[in-house]
Formats: structure tokens, C-alpha cells, sequence
């Protein structure tokens, strides 16, 4: 029995052996494929994240605003980590079949002896390059282990991504159900309880791995109970391939260039994470020019203004046809309507609901006439924070990005000279949110000021 257990052993290492040694033809297929993936997502990521904030988000903080900012700012880190590491996989992996190809044709690999160099140069690079064998075998390794941590990182991913999508769903879905005020005090706990638990087992589970519990089998059992289930909550579906990864690599990396390994991965992620969160928030950190500034909406000509302008997908601010007008003729303003303003103009505006005694066509017809009368009173329009426009709003999808949106036609006043100008389209104070200003007491979010220039 044993020897067919010996025999059925060798025959599956024999097997694995041959397998491990085809695998960089598949190794280089699925690099392309993931370097092609990694540069088509992020648009794709993007796309998404401005149709959440147009159609999804209900509210500003933490939950609804800050959140999904940092989820989609550590997506697209992620595709760009991934990205370099596919890429740096295939160059190595294709240099290793270059290695390959030379060896066919030269079969002694570098032969110290016939180069004419001292004896201590050639002692010394063959000692530090070694054979031929050992550099390919040293090359396969590192573009292996390449691809096994750019694995580990893509399944950490999808199990963050799972985890924050439910917990999204979970508060998103209370909030629709009850209160404001009991919200807030969900929130609250919910988010306090989050925290003390991970805090928690975090510190639980490096107490019990100390020498002095360990060695104990009823504190190890505890130690291992926790986790485990804890890997199978945070990481469900793929807990064991986690697990595996992880093992691998802390059973056969010494501890300490282990530790330096993960120290230099975790610096140059938080990096990339604060470049690619502040390219989301449109900030530059740096500028390249002393005298200009791109982070102040003051002074600055913003694409999103101008319909003829802009060449995006949504609009996120108010716009007018051009920034250059004729006086004497019309213009239009596009308000988009994101779904926050259905909170706004909810808490702003009392409606009476439509008598029961009306058919159908006639209530739409009141409901409607009521919500644009309060989008008109909702919303002010001036000019150069003077002369207040007469609004009459109309429902309206962009016909560029399909936005539902308020839109306006004014006629600029003859008497008006040649010049620059400013619109201004303003909303009254609702919540807390409404009355933030920065140190530097620049617009509210939902205020635009938008330059023109009449001809």
C-alpha cells in the first residue's frame, strides 16, 4: 500500500515538475491580458464613480460622500499596482525566454575562462552571476513570484470590494428606511462597533501568537478559531487561496526581509493611493508654476461652464452655451439635477398633494407645474451679484450626457456693455452641509460663479 502511494506521489510531482516548467507560456498570455485590463478599467471605475455621485448619492459625509471616494481612490491604485506588476512580470518572464533561447545557442552559458579580464574580475562575476542554470533559475523564480503577490493583491481586492459593498447596501438601505436623527445614531454606532471590533481582533490575535500563549494549546486554538472565521467574514469565497499566498510566503521569506518587503509595498501603495485620490478630488498637490493655481475656483476658467467647452461625460456644476455672449440675444443655463437635490428641495418646498378627485393626467400635470415653480424659487440667478435674472425653469435631459436637469433661457439687456461678466447661480442654506466654508471662506460646493464675456 505504501509503495502505491509512493509511486502515485512521484508520478504527481513528476506531473507538477512538467506543468511548473510550461507555465510561462500561460504566465505571458494571462500578463497581456491583465496589463491590456488594468489600462481599460480605471475609465470604466471613473465612468461609474461620477454616475454614483450624479444618480446614487444621497447625501454629503462620511458614509454617502467620503467613503466611496476612498474605495474608488484605492480601486484605482490598485489597477495601477497591478498594472506595473503585470507589466514587470511580462518583461521578466519574456527576458527568461530570451535566457532560453540564448542558452540553445550557446550551451556553455559564459565562459570565464576565455575572458580577457583578471583573475579576481572573473572570480568575482562568476561568483556574483553565477552558471547559466542558476541565472534562469533565478530569473523564473522572481517572475513567479512576481505574478503569485500580483494574484494575492487581486484577491485582497476583490474581498475589500465585497466587504465595503455590503456594508454600502447595509447603510444605504437603513437610511431609506428610517429617520434622519436615527440614522445619525446608527451611523454612529455602526461605525464605532466596526472600528473597536477590527482594532479588536487585530490585538487579540497578536497577543495570543506571543511566545508566552502559543505554546498553549487551548490559546492556540483560540488563536486559530479567530483567524480563521475572521479570514472566512472579511474574505469570503476566497479565505483559502489568501491564506495559502500569505502562508507561502511567510514560511519561506525570513521574517525580517519579510517584514521590510511589506513596509516598502505599504509606503509606495499609500503613494499612489494620495496621487490617485487627490487626481479624483481634480488637485494637484504641486504646482509646476509659481503664479498659477488650478485648486481655486476664483479666477479660473472652468471647462464644465461652457457646453462648447466641455467634452466630458457628466456635468457635475451649472453651464451656459459659450463663455462668450451677445447682448441683445438668449442664452441658456443647464442646472443638473443629482439626486441630493431630492433631499433639498424636499426639506425647502411644501407641497400640497394633488386632490384625490383629479384624474390621472391632471395631477401629473399639478405635481409638475409645483416642482418647477420650486426649482424657480429654489434657485436664484444674478449677474455680477447684482442684477437678480428672472428664472423660468423647464425639465430637461442634456442632449450631450443624458443628465435630467433644470434649464433657463435669459436674454442679456442691451444697455449692458462690452466686457467680463459674472453668473451667478445660487441655492438657500438646508442642512449642515450648506453651511461649511474653509479657512479660506472660498464658494460652498453648490454655488457657481461662472465668467462671461459680452461682445
Amino acid at each position: 500500500m505504501r509503495d502505491v502511494e509512493k509511486e502515485d506521489t512521484g508520478h504527481n510531482r513528476s506531473w507538477l515538475q512538467r506543468v511548473a516548467e510550461q507555465s510561462w507560456e500561460p504566465e505571458l498570455l494571462i500578463s497581456g491580458l491583465a496589463i491590456y485590463a488594468t489600462i481599460q478599467i480605471p475609465q470604466f471605475v471613473m465612468d461609474f464613480y461620477q454616475y454614483y455621485r450624479y444618480n446614487l448619492q444621497l447625501d454629503t459625509g462620511f458614509i454617502d460622500e467620503l467613503m466611496p471616494m476612498l474605495v474608488v481612490g484605492v480601486m484605482l491604485t490598485a489597477l495601477k499596482v497591478l498594472n506595473f506588476a503585470f507589466i514587470f512580470h511580462f518583461i521578466v518572464r519574456a527576458f527568461w525566454v530570451g535566457l532560453v533561447g540564448l542558452r540553445s545557442v550557446f550551451s556553455d552559458g559564459i565562459q570565464y575562462d576565455k575572458l580577457e579580464y583578471s583573475e579576481f574580475y572573473r572570480s568575482e562575476m562568476k561568483k556574483r552571476l553565477g552558471n547559466q542554470d542558476s541565472f534562469l533559475l533565478a530569473t523564473d523564480r522572481l517572475a513567479s513570484v512576481i505574478f503569485s503577490i500580483a494574484f494575492l493583491f487581486v484577491l485582497y481586492m476583490f474581498g475589500v470590494g465585497f466587504l465595503y459593498a455590503v456594508f454600502f447596501l447595509l447603510m444605504n438601505g437603513v437610511k431609506l428606511l428610517v429617520s434622519e436623527e436615527i440614522f445619525d445614531l446608527y451611523s454612529t454606532v455602526i461605525l464605532i462597533s466596526t472600528a473597536v471590533l477590527l482594532i479588536g481582533v487585530s490585538i487579540v490575535s497578536l497577543v495570543l501568537n506571543t511566545k508566552k500563549y502559543r505554546e498553549q494549546e487551548k490559546f492556540a486554538r483560540y488563536h486559530f478559531n479567530l483567524t480563521w472565521y475572521a479570514s472566512l467574514v472579511f474574505y469570503p469565497f476566497i479565505y483559502k487561496p489568501i491564506q495559502f499566498l500569505i502562508l507561502s510566503f511567510a514560511s519561506n521569506l525570513p521574517k525580517k526581509k519579510n517584514q521590510i518587503y511589506g513596509m516598502i509595498f505599504f509606503a509606495l501603495f499609500m503613494a499612489i493611493f494620495m496621487s490617485s485620490t487627490f487626481e479624483l478630488m481634480n488637485v494637484n498637490l504641486v504646482e509646476a508654476r509659481d503664479f498659477y493655481s488650478s485648486r481655486s475656483s476664483e479666477s479660473t476658467l472652468v471647462a464644465e461652464n461652457y457646453e462648447s467647452e466641455f467634452d466630458g461625460k457628466f456635468f457635475e456644476k451649472a453651464s451656459i452655451s459659450s463663455p462668450y455672449l451677445k447682448k441683445g440675444e438668449y442664452f441658456s443655463l443647464f442646472i443638473p439635477y443629482n439626486k441630493m437635490l431630492d433631499r433639498k428641495l424636499g426639506k425647502y418646498c411644501d407641497e400640497a398633494a394633488p386632490a384625490d378627485s383629479l384624474n390621472r393626467y391632471e395631477r401629473r400635470k399639478l405635481t409638475n407645474q409645483q416642482n418647477i415653480e420650486c426649482a424657480n424659487q429654489f434657485f436664484s440667478v444674478t449677474i455680477n451679484r447684482e442684477d437678480t435674472l428672472e428664472s423660468d425653469f423647464l425639465f430637461y435631459n442634456h442632449h450631450r450626457t443624458g443628465q435630467a436637469g433644470f434649464r433657463s433661457t435669459y436674454m442679456l439687456s442691451d444697455t449692458l456693455n462690452s466686457g467680463r461678466y459674472e453668473l451667478g447661480v445660487y441655492r438657500p442654506v438646508i442642512d449642515k452641509a450648506d453651511t461649511e466654508r474653509d479657512s479660506l471662506d472660498r464658494l460652498l460646493s453648490y454655488e457657481v460663479e461662472i465668467p462671461f464675456w459680452i461682445q
